[in-house]
């Protein structure tokens, strides 16, 4: 849900964000609607809802969003992200499930 960013150290910044997502939220998981490919296999969309619990405090929530990814193929064959861009649905409010408590 957070793109990489732009600085020297970019990639290390990215981990240190989601070592504190993942200290602050527990149960995580990630439900796939959809997979694209584009012809020339170079392009992918992906749509998916992810489910976060909070560590400290007993709220839930349930994202919707689709995932931009561009794609490059490696010498060995396989295909590896280069670029990803994630865009919430406009109507995220709506999509956005809040539960306390279980409630």
């Amino acid at each position: 849900m957070i793109n990489q960013p732009h600085t020297k150290n970019g990639k290390s910044s990215l981990k240190g964000i989601y070592k504190l997502f993942r200290v602050l939220t527990i149960n995580n998981q990630i439900e796939f609607h959809a997979v694209m490919f584009s012809e020339d296999k170079l392009k992918a969309t992906i749509e998916l809802s992810e489910t976060l619990q909070g560590r400290f405090i007993p709220v839930w929530f349930k994202l919707r969003f689709l995932s931009r990814v561009d794609l490059r193929q490696e010498a060995d064959g396989k295909y590896r992200i280069c670029k990803s861009v994630f865009f919430f649905f406009a109507t995220y409010i709506q999509s956005l499930e809040l539960s306390i408590g279980g409630l």
